[in-house]
């Protein structure tokens, strides 16, 4: 990002007068060439609205993550918004607090009502952490938050793949056996046996937490099976 309208405004305004760039960079800060290029490039491109050029595209079932990255040597966070093998949102958020994300987060969102005025993604599928979840809710309200069951896998795989061999596979057998499950009914049902055989073996408590916090939240998993059902493909932002 060049730099927010607020910010430039100011700064800007010294060119009506056609004064050379050192002005602004003299007042305001940053180097004559940082204040050309925001000249020449007033303006970005919205992502949604340069990439569904009809409103009957827009998706109904969406994955939002929140990336942690660095800016300047500050932590922050880019909040990302996935569909369609397509990257629709992609902005800056000062931390990965429920305000600054549901303040990246509206981004998508007005950009989306821009093609459509009245769009509401169906789905959101996320990786659990709360404050995105919350800020998916607070902006489409009506939206059905999805945790993402392959989130699952992968912290078993990365913690207990090389270390436990056999109970693994077993175990990740038996995970995916209840992803593939077609309702949620039987979605409930395979989770429950899951955690009871979990219970029955002692598993390794890398293997045993994540399956514990998966039953826990059962609702929330099992709401994959009617987005991938209605889709035909995995929901999820890793998938």
């Amino acid at each position: 990002m060049a730099g927010m309208t607020d910010d430039a405004e100011k700064a800007l305004f010294f060119r009506k007068f056609s004064v050379p760039f050192r002005a602004p960079a003299h007042v305001f800060g940053g180097d004559p060439m940082h204040w050309q290029r925001m000249e020449q490039s007033l303006g970005r491109n919205s992502i949604v609205g340069t990439t569904v050029r009809y409103p009957g595209r827009l998706p109904e079932h969406v994955a939002a993550d929140e990336k942690h990255t660095r800016i300047r040597g500050e932590k922050a966070c880019v909040a990302t918004t996935v569909a369609e093998e397509c990257v629709l949102g992609a902005s800056v958020a000062v931390s990965a607090g429920e305000d600054a994300l549901k303040e990246a987060c509206v981004v998508y969102k007005n950009e989306a009502r821009d093609v459509t005025p009245d769009y509401s993604p169906e789905t959101v599928n996320t990786d659990g952490w709360k404050a995105t979840m919350n800020a998916w809710k607070s902006l489409f309200p009506s939206v059905t938050l999805i945790l993402c069951f392959p989130h699952v896998f992968i912290s078993i795989r990365d913690r207990a793949k090389k270390k436990f061999g056999e109970i693994y596979d077993k175990a990740a057998e038996k995970l995916w056996d209840c992803y593939n499950a077609v309702t949620r009914a039987s979605f409930s049902q395979r989770v429950r046996r899951f955690s009871e055989w979990a219970e029955k073996i002692s598993l390794p408590s890398v293997i045993a937490d994540k399956i514990g916090k998966m039953r826990e939240n059962i609702a929330a998993f099992g709401r994959h099976t009617l987005s991938r059902v209605r889709t035909g493909r995995a929901a999820c932002p890793t998938a």
